[in-house]
């Protein structure tokens, strides 16, 4: 990073404005070439979660009623900022991440380009109705948002090393959001990065089953 840089401050995007942790506490992100600090970030938790979970509920019925041309307008919109932004954003992509700088600028095209898709899809809805048995019957598909009733993250130190955050290998934190909430941390004690890979996606899907049956 360099040394000119200027250590940011991240806060919490919930409900159209940035706030800090419901419990006011931060944490260190640092970048994972030298240790040096690069960001100091709101350190979430389950009210937090909770809270952009309500956020994004209230607006969902707003955003059912909004065209196909103003949501591939709002997504043309992203892309513009990130073509404008690139610099910043690669730079971003070395100094937290530890990308190389190829590595850095793959990620932010393919981003780029997926964002683009993203926004010729609203007017690429498909689907299929079914024919009528009845002879002369129209038959006829409505199409309506159904919004996502369940949240599921996972992150952590796959190996071979730990992660600047003090977390050895095998470690991880699964956290998942609904009608029923679950957040558990689990420890491999291996630094077996394909194998941890494996056991983090099993436990995060147990997990999300059990979860499924409390909620009934």
């Amino acid at each position: 990073m360099d040394s000119t840089t200027e250590i940011k401050t991240l806060q919490h995007f919930i409900g159209g404005e940035w706030v800090d942790a419901a419990t006011g506490e931060t944490f260190e992100d640092l970048n994972p070439l030298d240790d040096s600090l690069y960001a100091v970030a709101a350190k979430g938790s389950g009210d937090d979660i909770r809270k952009a979970i309500a956020a994004a509920k209230s607006a969902f019925p707003a955003y059912k009623e909004t065209t196909p041309t103003e949501r591939e307008r709002w997504l043309l919109r992203v892309a513009e900022i990130m073509e404008r932004r690139q610099s910043e954003l690669v730079d971003c992509l070395i100094d937290e991440v530890g990308s190389t700088i190829g590595k850095a600028l793959f990620e932010f095209n393919k981003g780029l380009a997926m964002v683009r898709a993203a926004a010729g899809m609203c007017r690429n809805v498909r689907g299929e109705t079914i024919p009528s048995d009845v002879p002369g019957k129209f038959s006829m598909s409505i199409r309506e948002p159904l919004g996502a009733t369940w949240g599921i993250g996972e992150t952590g130190a796959a190996g071979p090393s730990g992660n600047p955050y003090g977390d050895d290998a095998g470690h991880t934190c699964i956290a998942i959001s609904g009608p029923v909430s679950h957040v558990e941390t689990l420890e491999t004690g291996s630094s077996d990065r394909e194998a941890n890979m494996w056991a983090f996606t099993k436990r995060t899907l147990e997990a999300f089953e059990s979860v499924l049956r409390d909620a009934g």
